[in-house]
């Protein structure tokens, strides 16, 4: 009897146990899920604005929930815990508002839908939140002696970054951009020839063309001449220190704080003033809101109310113009009361 060569048998398979397969889902950390949705975001498109928001959102939340949770491993019962955590949070001056704690609810449920719809959760644990009846306060705008105040301070100033504080400041308060919008605009977005602005990144990724005053133009005009340290179409309108960046919403408003502080301003005034104030005179000027919301890129009227705020002296005004004389028209006379029964 021959014996078998070894090369003979190598053709049987070992015997080995199963590979048990894992799936993404019983793997996935909710901090890489985190990661993974800020990457979708980005290729959606959205701006750099909306992904950081949702980031700080979402970095609260894994500040209480258990160490490198799985993603599958986050219930109901930790989002509600995480809810009144951040409800009742010590470490703030005040407690979050309602307008506040709806964005966070929002944050949570657009976050965990996502992953419910990527097949990284069987089910969405933040199906049933449902957001509270709450309303934005009204921005207090910032009237036109004001800002010719603060902008005039900003003027006199030696600061080195005063000029493009003040352009900035300009686009806020005389074309009514978002904060993001103007921090997103590069130097080709702005249109000499038409004097106007393409805004790229409004809300709702709804690109627009706004036009700009002559003087502000002429302003933009001497502002692009001293851009020269990269091609127009990679240069952002208004660098950060770095020069490759935009400015972060951040540091905007530390610059506008150190600007009302110095021009003795009201400290409720914000960013978002200067667009109120714009929203307020535009509307003053043409009696049309249709309009003013258009120049503001909302695509409804709702959210444009909250940027107009009539005066009672304006009102009272209004309705003398439109009222005041006609209480004379008919005239009204005294009349006894009658014993008689009116059949």
């Amino acid at each position: 009897m021959k014996n078998t060569p070894t090369s003979s048998i190598s053709h049987f398979p070992e015997t080995t146990s199963p590979k048990v397969q894992t799936s993404t889902e019983e793997t996935l950390t909710f901090s890489q899920a985190r990661q993974q949705y800020l990457r979708h975001l980005k290729s959606v498109g959205r701006a750099p604005s909306t992904r950081l928001s949702y980031d700080r959102c979402l970095n609260q939340l894994e500040q209480y929930l258990p160490h490198r949770i799985l993603l599958h491993h986050v219930t109901r019962e930790l989002l509600t815990d995480s809810l009144l955590a951040l409800e009742a949070e010590s470490s703030l001056p005040s407690p979050r508002s309602a307008v506040t704690m709806n964005r966070i609810r929002s944050c949570y449920r657009t976050f965990f839908r996502w992953a419910t719809a990527a097949e990284l959760l069987p089910s969405d644990p933040a199906l049933w939140l449902t957001l509270a009846r709450a309303e934005s306060p009204p921005t207090p705008a910032m009237g036109q002696l004001d800002f010719e105040k603060l902008l005039q301070t900003i003027s006199n100033s030696p600061d080195p970054l005063a000029h493009r504080d003040g352009i900035l400041f300009q686009l806020y308060g005389y074309a009514g951009l978002r904060r993001s919008e103007a921090l997103q605009l590069r130097v080709n977005d702005y249109d000499p020839s038409g004097n106007t602005v393409h805004v790229r990144q409004g809300k709702g990724r709804q690109p627009r063309r706004l036009p700009l005053s002559i003087s502000l133009g002429a302003q933009l005009n001497h502002w692009v001449a001293q851009i020269h340290s990269a091609p127009a179409s990679r240069q952002w309108l208004f660098s950060g220190p770095t020069g490759r960046d935009p400015l972060t919403d951040r540091q905007v408003n530390l610059r506008f704080a150190l600007w009302r502080l110095r021009a003795d301003l009201a400290p409720t005034f914000t960013i978002r003033s200067l667009r109120a104030g714009f929203a307020t005179t535009l509307y003053a000027a043409s009696h049309d809101l249709v309009m003013v919301s258009r120049a503001l890129g909302h695509r409804d009227l709702r959210p444009t109310l909250r940027y107009l705020d009539p005066s009672a002296a304006a009102l009272r005004l209004a309705i003398q113009s439109a009222f005041g004389s006609k209480s004379s028209d008919i005239p009204f006379r005294e009349r006894t009361t009658s014993k008689q029964t009116t059949r």
